[in-house]
């Protein structure tokens, strides 16, 4: 008895929703379907559809403001060597192959410097260095004020090191 109530009651709601199927709602689901999987009166869906579209509203503010991840800059190395494992590099130019630390390319750009001499794999080899020069009476205004903090103070020498 219970089993043909619960098919019944089953059979009414899919006719239900049959009927009311073309009824989509913003976020793309039916209403019908949401009172049929929940049981709820027409109120109560399209209060859980609002719901949703609030949810969805916050989440796609949120995916507009995110920063894309930025790329790891790629090493001229890889021109000339090709990666074989986590430790070994083979030389494109020789087919050597040269062994370096973990994620380290020292060694192979050390012998691409040394061996091959290609200067496009040196970090620093396409920026000046910047040099600043302080004049000798400065200078030596400076030196007299570490001296005589190093002899009154006791100051360690240290102190006045460049870092």
């Amino acid at each position: 008895m219970k089993r043909k109530r619960n098919s019944e009651k089953s059979n009414n709601l899919r006719e239900k929703s049959a009927g009311a199927s073309s009824a989509i709602s913003k976020s793309g689901q039916s209403a019908a379907v949401t009172r049929r999987v929940a049981g709820l009166s027409a109120d109560q869906a399209t209060n859980i559809t609002r719901n949703r579209q609030t949810c969805s509203d916050i989440s796609s503010d949120e995916n507009e403001d995110a920063q894309p991840a930025k790329r790891r800059r790629v090493s001229m190395v890889h021109t000339y060597a090709k990666k074989v494992s986590n430790v070994e590099y083979e030389c494109n130019v020789c087919s050597k192959a040269i062994r370096c630390s973990v994620d380290s390319n020292a060694s192979i750009r050390r012998h691409l410097l040394n061996v091959h001499r290609v200067d496009d794999v040196n970090p620093k080899s396409g920026e000046p260095k910047l040099i600043i020069q302080i004049d000798p009476f400065r200078k030596s205004k400076l030196d007299e004020a570490a001296i005589k903090c190093i002899i009154v103070d006791s100051r360690p020498f240290g102190d006045f090191r460049k870092r």
